[in-house]
């Protein structure tokens, strides 16, 4: 199913498996591309301008001198902006040519040539689906589409703007994908834009970018890649075919988004602090909740216990759980449900002595002085903030149970984590300082 190309020709890859989906497809795919960040580059087939051609050979070697030794670079073997950035890549760069069915090669003589799909159209859904962060240079409708299917499903895609075409936006490029990253300075940003800047620059400025969107897929899977991830499947059909494996939304909630199969197996690889494969009971526990599961720690353990009592093995028993251990009891338990804002509710107002309201102060109060809970003050602000609480200083049990229970089913990005987070302090200065939150937090 795949050649390596090193800088010469080889014999063509195998063909992929007759009326295979995307979703199989990527999957296959990502058991050669490995656990790394993956960048792919998109772009038109004739360059029209001849600063785009001179960016993207720069930005390539620039690019292969800091990736990290597991991430690979993705290509879709097409002509012009793809084949130049690859023939520029060195050799020591893990380069993969994803192409379709009815092409024998990339006709680069580097990289490794995978088969996908059968024909370009159905290639362009999988290069659409493969990767974390996007460059893309100059391209039409094509381009177009594959950068807006990317950024549907969560993935950075960064725009040489100043080139035009769909990286212009044209075509119904996708406007969010217009717009500055947090981690870009209006500085570079405007290297991406205008033309007048030095091609040298301009290169550096896309590597300095691209680097650091894939250090925070990197380092932080958990945040940046807990994403709704929609497959398509292309054998004749165009809807898509969302590969979800969470759990159910709460009765009365929104949709329950970040639960894709690749999501929850980054969950997973954060959990697994030992790299054995195995989570102990409570990383289970834990898992469970990135899965979506409202549950309290009791209702978790009998879902894992459940599991265990039909055990194959003895490390089932002692309690560790591989991957496909937890996806079989998350979706053993689907059909159980998974509370209910009303639900909720009722468990805020008893923290509110059956009022309709509690004061932020008797809240944070509560929380703290909790035996049960381990958050800090720093930690509550911070989860009021990313849920929209954060300037309410009496909040509506009604809505804080929906917007807590709207946060669980659609969390934020490392990008709002990082905007609300606040210097963390010991908990034990935190039950003090709760003595600051003024002598009218509610009995």
């Amino acid at each position: 199913m795949f050649r390596s190309s090193g800088k010469e020709a080889n014999a063509s890859p195998t063909r992929p498996p007759v009326g295979e989906v995307a979703r199989d497809a990527v999957a296959r795919l990502a058991e050669v591309f490995g656990d790394g960040p993956r960048f792919c580059i998109l772009g038109a087939q004739a360059v029209q301008n001849q600063d785009s051609d001179k960016i993207v050979k720069l930005f390539a070697k620039m690019l292969a001198d800091r990736l990290d030794k597991d991430a690979v670079c993705i290509t879709g073997g097409m002509e012009g902006v793809q084949r130049a950035f690859a023939l520029a890549c060195p050799k020591h760069l893990r380069l993969f040519n994803v192409i379709p069915g009815d092409k024998e090669s990339s006709g680069y003589a580097c990289g490794t040539d995978i088969q996908a799909g059968d024909n370009s159209e159905e290639r362009a859904v999988m290069l659409s689906l493969l990767g974390d962060v996007y460059l893309v240079v100059e391209g039409g409708d094509l381009v177009a589409a594959e950068a807006r299917a990317a950024v549907e499903r969560g993935a950075d895609v960064v725009p040489l703007i100043r080139s035009g075409g769909a990286s212009g936006g044209l075509f119904g490029f996708p406007a969010a994908a217009l717009k500055r990253p947090a981690c870009a300075s209006e500085e570079q940003w405007q290297h991406l834009t205008d033309p007048s800047v030095p091609v040298y620059t301009c290169a550096a400025t896309c590597a300095d970018i691209v680097v650091e969107l894939l250090q925070q897929w990197q380092k932080e899977p958990w945040g940046r890649g807990l994403r709704l991830r929609p497959r398509k499947r292309f054998a004749g059909s165009k809807e898509q075919d969302i590969v979800y494996c969470g759990a159910p939304p709460p009765l009365g909630a929104p949709d329950m988004k970040c639960c894709s199969t690749r999501d929850l197996r980054a969950a997973f690889a954060m959990l697994d602090e030992d790299a054995d494969k195995k989570l102990t009971r409570p990383q289970a526990r834990q898992w469970l909740r990135c899965a979506g599961w409202v549950q309290t720690d009791e209702e978790l353990d009998q879902m894992l216990s459940g599991r265990q009592s039909q055990a194959d093995s003895p490390g089932e028993r002692e309690g560790a759980f591989s991957r496909k251990d937890m996806m079989d009891i998350s979706s053993a338990c689907a059909r159980l449900g998974n509370y209910s804002v009303e639900e909720f509710e009722l468990d805020v107002r008893t923290v509110a002595k059956n009022g309709a309201s509690i004061t932020k102060a008797s809240l944070i109060e509560c929380l703290l002085l909790d035996p049960a809970s381990d958050l800090s003050l720093p930690e509550i602000e911070q989860i009021l903030t990313l849920i929209g609480q954060g300037d309410v200083e009496a909040h509506n049990t009604t809505d804080l149970a929906t917007a807590l229970l709207a946060g669980v089913c659609n969390p934020p990005g490392v990008f709002e984590i990082a905007a609300a987070r606040e210097p963390r302090s010991a908990k034990a200065e935190s039950r003090n300082a709760i003595a600051e939150l003024g002598e009218g937090a509610g009995d």
